[in-house]
């Protein structure tokens, strides 16, 4: 656990330009061997609630587009239901980022449709909503002690 602890400092102080773009390259060959690392894009963080939401439903299993629409509804009581533009372009940021990564795993023959893709958070995906989750309980921490949120 102190390695993944080491691995999230590192990943969020190269986001903030503390850390040699080289040095983040080595996370990601300790995950799997890659030739071109994927770019992380300072402007994903703090992430999105749309992202947050989507990684921490990838984090308990592979989802299709449709699939993720539901679970991101259902977790937040349907405060939050993305339109199919907003759903799919976050899913493509995320992506892009190397956040999640399409998933091998389908479901069997009579649960599937040949269109859907499913999709799974990577390694750095989890390390990136764990931060998150540390941020966001620090901001209600914050807010607790001020006297807001009793």
């Amino acid at each position: 656990m102190q390695l993944i602890g080491s691995l999230t400092r590192l990943i969020y102080y190269r986001i903030v330009g503390l850390v040699p773009s080289r040095d983040i390259s080595l996370i990601f060959c300790w995950e799997r061997p890659v030739v071109n690392p994927p770019r992380i894009k300072k402007d994903l963080f703090p992430l999105k609630p749309l992202h947050f939401l989507i990684l921490l439903a990838l984090a308990e299993a592979d989802l299709h587009g449709y699939a993720l629409k539901r679970e991101v509804s259902r977790r937040t009581n349907g405060a939050v239901s993305p339109g199919a533009g907003s759903l799919y372009r976050a899913i493509g940021q995320l992506e892009e980022a190397g956040l999640i990564e399409e998933s091998s795993w389908r479901p069997g023959p009579a649960l599937d449709d040949d269109r859907r893709r499913y999709f799974q958070v990577t390694l750095l995906g989890r390390e990136a909503a764990s931060s998150e989750t540390h941020r966001l309980a620090a901001l209600v921490k914050a807010a607790r002690a001020s006297g807001l949120g009793k």
